[in-house]
C-alpha cells in the first residue's frame, strides 16, 4: 500500500499519469472488495490519472474454491490433504445471520463438532491440531469469516488424506457459502477440495472496484501451426474481424441503449430507493453488531427498525444483545417491548414465520428463563415469576404462527408449564394439586429430552437445563408426594441431564487463582486487599502466566478463582470460565453458593490437568490440590513470582 501511494504521488506531483501493475495475489478474503487491501486499492485508483492493473491469478482450475447453498438438508464438502503438509488453512465465508453446526471428521475417523462461538477454539486430531477463529462483524464487512488452521509440531505433518467437512443448517435466512484454501503457490497441488467450483477463483486484489483486472484465456488456436498461419496472414484477419467486431459493437450498442431508455423510466427511482433503503439498513445492522456497548448496539438495532419495521432481524439482534449475559432486564424487555408493540402488525402481515420463530419465541423463552425484574433483590432468584407470566403472550404467537412443528411443540410445552407454575405457585405443599403437578412433572421430562443442545442454541440449552434441574430440587417433595415420580425418576432424570450438560472428561485442563480480598472483599478476617495500582500489575501479571499456559497446551483452558471479577476479566480476554457467582461457604450457605462451590470442584476433578497459579500476592490454596487428587489428575503449581 505505501509503494502504490508512493508511485501515485510522485506521478501526481509530476503532472504525468502513471499505469501501476501489480502482479500478486492471494486467496484470504470473501473476495468481494471488502478487506481493507481492496478498498485502499479502490479508494487510491480515484485520486489521480492512473490506472491500476493486477492480475487475476491462475486459480480457476487449482480446486482451491467450494461454493455451494445450505437450506434443509446437511452438506458433506470433502478436503483431500496431500502428504507432507506442515500447515494449512481454510476459510469458510457466510452471512452472520445463517447459523450452522460444522462437524469435521480427520482421515483416521477422529471427529469433532466445531463450536460457532465468536472468538477462538482448538481440536487436537492425534498430531494435527486445529486452529478454530469464528470472526466479529467489521465496520467493513459484515459476512462472518470461519478460518481453521492446521497446525503440527516440527518435525510432522498433516495427517493427509480425505478429511470430511459436513455443514449442518440450523436457522438459515440466505444459505450461501464459500470456501478457500491458499493459492496453489502457497500449498501443495493435491491439496484441493474433490468437487471444487470454477467461479470465484479470482484472487485478491484483483477483486478491488476501479482497478482494471487482468486474466489469460485464449481458445482461439488448437495447434502451433493455426498460430503460425494467423501470424503470416494477420492483415487479412484483421480486416475481417474488424467488420465482423464492428457489426456485433453496433447490434449491442442499439440494443444497450433501447433497454436503458425501457428501463430507466420504469424502476430507476424505486431501486435506487430500494437500494438505499437497503443498503442503510445492513449498515445499521452492522454497526449494532460492531458496537462495545450495548448502549450502542441498542441504538444501531432501533435505527435499523425505523429504517424497514417489518424486516425482524433488527429486533432479533436487539433480543440477542440484551441476553447476551443469560439475563433480560426489566428495562431490556421494555425497550424491546415498545419497538415490536409499534410495528407488531407490519411484523405479522409481512414476515409471520420469521417474527414468530427469531423473535415471539426467542423473547418467549429469555422471558421465561432469564428475567430478572427491577424488584429482584437477589442474584440466587433465578427465575421470575413475572417472567413466567409474561412469556406466555409471545408463546402463543410462536405457537400459532411458528414455521415448523419443533417450534410449535416447544412453545405449547412452555406455554402450558407457564400456567401450571403460576398455578402451583399459589399452592402449599400440603394441597393436592395432583393433575397440574402430574402435568407439569411429564412436560418438565419432555422439555429436557433427548439432548436439547441439537435443537436449541447452547445458551438457551444450558437454561433450559439450569430451570429444569432448579425445579426438580424445589418441587421435589410435591413429584415424590404424589406418587408422579420415584426418587430412582428424579435421580435418572438429572444423570440426563448431567449426559449432555457435562464437559468431556479430560478434554480440558483447568487453572485456579485464589485472590481472597487482593482485588474484592471475598473474605472476612484476611486482610490481603491490595492499591488499584498492584491490583492492575497483578491481573497483568496473572493474564501472562494464562496465556502462557494456553500457548503450550493443545487442550482448552477453563480458569476457575474465587474473584468474580478476575473471571470477568479473564472471560474479556477469551478464556473459559463457568456460569455462577463464586462465594465462601463458610460466609454464605445458600444453595447456590454451595451448587457452585461442588461444581467448580467436581469440574476441576475431571480436567486433564490442574495448574495452581500462586505468588505472594495470591492464596496457596489447597481447594484445586485436593480436586486434582480426587480426579487422579496431572497437578502442577506455577508460581509467577518466579517465572
Amino acid at each position: 500500500m505505501t509503494a502504490l501511494q508512493y508511485v501515485i504521488n510522485e506521478a501526481s506531483q509530476a503532472g504525468r499519469p502513471v499505469a501501476v501493475n501489480i502482479s500478486y495475489g492471494h486467496n484470504y478474503g470473501d473476495h468481494r472488495g471488502n478487506s481493507l487491501l481492496e478498498r485502499f486499492i479502490s479508494q487510491i485508483a480515484q485520486q489521480w490519472k492512473c490506472t491500476i492493473c493486477i492480475g487475476t491469478g491462475n486459480e480457476g482450475n487449482s480446486g482451491k474454491h467450494k461454493q455451494g447453498k445450505l437450506i434443509k438438508e446437511e452438506q458433506k464438502i470433502l478436503l483431500d490433504i496431500a502428504p507432507f503438509e506442515q500447515n494449512l488453512n481454510l476459510q469458510i465465508w457466510k452471512d452472520f445471520v445463517d447459523e450452522l453446526r460444522i462437524q469435521l471428521e480427520s482421515p483416521s475417523g477422529i471427529s469433532y463438532e466445531i463450536t460457532d462461538k465468536q472468538g477462538k477454539s482448538q481440536y487436537a486430531y492425534g498430531n494435527t491440531i486445529v486452529f478454530v477463529y469464528n470472526g466479529y462483524p467489521t465496520p467493513y464487512n459484515v459476512r462472518q469469516e470461519i478460518f481453521l488452521s492446521f497446525i503440527v509440531q516440527e518435525g510432522n505433518h498433516i495427517e493427509s488424506g480425505q478429511w470430511n467437512l459436513t455443514l449442518i443448517p440450523r436457522n438459515i435466512r440466505n444459505g450461501e457459502y464459500q470456501m478457500w484454501l491458499p493459492v496453489s503457490l502457497g500449498s501443495n497441488q493435491e491439496t484441493r477440495f474433490l468437487e471444487p467450483d470454477k467461479e470465484f477463483t479470482l484472487t485478491i486484489p484483483s477483486t478491488a472496484e476501479k482497478v482494471i483486472s487482468a486474466g489469460a484465456y485464449d481458445v482461439r488456436y488448437q495447434s502451433c501451426a493455426e498460430l503460425l498461419y494467423a501470424l503470416d496472414h494477420y492483415k487479412d484477419l484483421d480486416i475481417e474481424n474488424k467488420k465482423v467486431q464492428s457489426f456485433k459493437w453496433k447490434t449491442f450498442l442499439a440494443s444497450f441503449i433501447m433497454t436503458i431508455v425501457m428501463l430507466v423510466g420504469t424502476i430507476g427511482f424505486s431501486a435506487g430507493l430500494t437500494v438505499q433503503t437497503s443498503s442503510t439498513y445492513e449498515s445499521y445492522i452492522a454497526n449494532g453488531d460492531s458496537a462495545v456497548s450495548q448502549d450502542a448496539a441498542e441504538k444501531y438495532y432501533l435505527d435499523a427498525i425505523n429504517v424497514d419495521p417489518a424486516n425482524p432481524l433488527a429486533y432479533q439482534k436487539l433480543l440477542e444483545r440484551c441476553t447476551s449475559d443469560s439475563k433480560l432486564s426489566e428495562d431490556e424487555y421494555n425497550t424491546i417491548k415498545d419497538a415490536i408493540y409499534e410495528h407488531e402488525d407490519e411484523l405479522k402481515s409481512k414476515y409471520p414465520s420469521e417474527y414468530a420463530d427469531n423473535v415471539a419465541y426467542k423473547l418467549g423463552q429469555a422471558l421465561y428463563f432469564s428475567y430478572v425484574p427491577s424488584s429482584q433483590k437477589s442474584e440466587s432468584e433465578n427465575f421470575s415469576m413475572a417472567g413466567i407470566t409474561v412469556s406466555q403472550r409471545w408463546l402463543d404467537i410462536a405457537q400459532k404462527m411458528g414455521s415448523t412443528e419443533q417450534i410449535k411443540h416447544r412453545a405449547e410445552l412452555l406455554s402450558s408449564m407457564s400456567k401450571a407454575y403460576q398455578n402451583m405457585s399459589g399452592k402449599s405443599l400440603e394441597g393436592d394439586p395432583v393433575e397440574e403437578v402430574k402435568e407439569y412433572w411429564n412436560n418438565l421430562v419432555e422439555i429436557a429430552s433427548p439432548n436439547i443442545a441439537k435443537d436449541e442454541n447452547n445458551q438457551i440449552a444450558l437454561l433450559i437445563y439450569r430451570n429444569v434441574t432448579s425445579q426438580i430440587y424445589t418441587k421435589y417433595y410435591w413429584f415424590i408426594k404424589n406418587s408422579l415420580a420415584t426418587a430412582k425418576d428424579i435421580s435418572n432424570e438429572l444423570d440426563n441431564i448431567e449426559k449432555y450438560v457435562s464437559f468431556p472428561s479430560l478434554s480440558y485442563v483447568s487453572v485456579h487463582l485464589r485472590f481472597v480480598n487482593a482485588l474484592e472483599h471475598f473474605e472476612d478476617g484476611y486482610y490481603n486487599s491490595l492499591t488499584s495500582e498492584n491490583q492492575k500489575l497483578l491481573i497483568e501479571k496473572c493474564l501472562r502466566c494464562l496465556q502462557k499456559i494456553k500457548e503450550e497446551s493443545v487442550l482448552p483452558l477453563l480458569i476457575f478463582s474465587d474473584s468474580n471479577r478476575f473471571l470477568s476479566i479473564v472471560k474479556e480476554n477469551g478464556f473459559s470460565v463457568l456460569d455462577g457467582n463464586v462465594n465462601h461457604v463458610s460466609f454464605h450457605s445458600d444453595k447456590d453458593t454451595i451448587l457452585k462451590t461442588f461444581i467448580d470442584f467436581y469440574m476441576i476433578s475431571r480436567s486433564k490437568k490442574v495448574f495452581r497459579i500462586v505468588s505472594k500476592e495470591l492464596y496457596y490454596t489447597t481447594f484445586s490440590y485436593y480436586a486434582a487428587i480426587a480426579g487422579c489428575c496431572d497437578f502442577e503449581t506455577i508460581d509467577i513470582d518466579v517465572v
